[in-house]
C-alpha cells in the first residue's frame, strides 16, 4: 500500500512538471507601459479616458498632454482611419469585476490590433495563448442593434507573412464571439462575458512541419462599441520548468521509495 501511495505522488509530480510551459515574451502584455520617448513624463491615463490614433477622434478621446496614438507601446492598430482602438483607464462604472491586471486595458471599437513577437513558430511545439475579454456595463441597452448586441470580439494566434503585410499573415488559431468576418479557426467559439464582467480566453495550437517558421503574432479586435481586453500571455511546451513545490513533492516520493527498498533488503 505504501509503495502504491508513493507511486501516485511521483505520477502527480511528473504530471505537474509536464504542465509547466516556457513563457514567451509579450511586450506591454497588460497595457500598463507608456514609452517615455513618446509620452514624456506621463505614466498613466486619467480615469475614464483612452488613447486613440484615429485622427477624427484624437481631440475627444486623448486627454491633454497625450499624443495621438492608440497604445502606450508595442501594440499596433491595422487601420486607424475608420475604426478606433487603444489603451484605456476604465472607471468603476464600466466593470462590475476587477480589472484582470493593473489599471489599464485595451479597447476596440471595431479596430484590429496586433503585436509581432520576437519568437518564431517552431514545429513540434504546442503553444498556449491566454487573455481576458471584457464587456462594459455602462453603455447602451439590451435591444437588438444597440451596444451589447453588436459587441463581438476575437482573439487569435498567428504567424507573420514573409512580406510583412498584416492581411497576409497565417492564422493558427482564433476564437470569436459574434463577429462574422473573423470566425473561429482551430478553436471553439468564445462566449459573451456578460454586463460588466471579464472572462478568461485560452487558445492552444500544436505547430506542424508545414507551418511557416516566422514570427508569432497576437491579434485581437472587436466588431462595434466596445470590446475590452487585458492580460495577454503566451507559452510553449519546449521546456517543462517544475515549480519548487513540485520538485519537493517528487523528492519526497523518491526519498520514500529509497527508504522502503532499503528496509526490504
Amino acid at each position: 500500500m505504501t509503495l502504491r501511495i508513493l507511486g501516485t505522488i511521483l505520477f502527480l509530480a511528473s504530471s505537474q512538471m509536464a504542465m509547466q510551459g516556457a513563457a514567451i515574451f509579450v511586450a506591454n502584455s497588460s497595457f500598463e507601459e507608456f514609452d517615455p520617448l513618446v509620452f514624456g513624463a506621463n505614466t498613466g491615463l486619467p480615469d475614464g479616458t483612452g488613447l486613440t490614433a484615429r485622427p477624427t477622434l484624437c481631440g475627444t478621446l486623448n486627454p491633454a498632454g497625450f499624443p495621438c496614438v492608440g497604445f502606450g507601446s508595442a501594440w499596433v492598430q491595422d487601420d486607424v482611419a475608420s475604426d478606433s482602438a487603444g489603451t484605456q483607464n476604465p472607471t468603476d462604472a464600466m466593470f462590475n469585476t476587477a480589472i484582470p491586471d493593473g489599471e489599464h486595458i485595451a479597447y476596440s471599437n471595431g479596430g484590429v490590433v496586433y503585436q509581432t513577437l520576437l519568437t518564431s513558430l517552431e514545429a513540434g511545439l504546442t503553444y498556449t495563448l491566454n487573455a481576458f475579454a471584457g464587456e462594459r456595463a455602462d453603455v447602451g441597452g439590451d435591444l437588438i442593434g444597440t451596444f451589447y448586441e453588436n459587441q463581438g470580439y476575437f482573439i487569435e494566434l498567428a504567424v507573420a507573412a514573409a512580406n510583412g503585410d498584416f492581411a497576409s499573415r497565417t492564422t493558427l488559431a482564433r476564437t470569436s464571439y459574434g463577429i462574422f468576418n473573423y470566425q473561429s479557426i482551430n478553436a471553439p467559439d468564445s462566449t459573451r462575458p456578460g454586463y460588466g464582467n471579464w472572462i478568461p480566453i485560452s487558445l492552444t495550437y500544436s505547430a506542424l512541419n508545414v507551418d511557416p517558421t516566422r514570427s508569432l503574432m497576437i491579434v485581437f479586435g472587436g466588431s462595434a462599441v466596445q470590446a475590452s481586453f487585458d492580460m495577454f500571455s503566451l507559452s510553449d511546451d519546449s521546456a517543462a520548468v517544475p515549480e519548487p513545490s513540485t520538485l519537493a513533492l517528487a523528492g519526497l516520493a523518491l526519498f520514500g521509495l529509497t527508504a522502503l527498498r532499503r528496509r526490504r533488503s
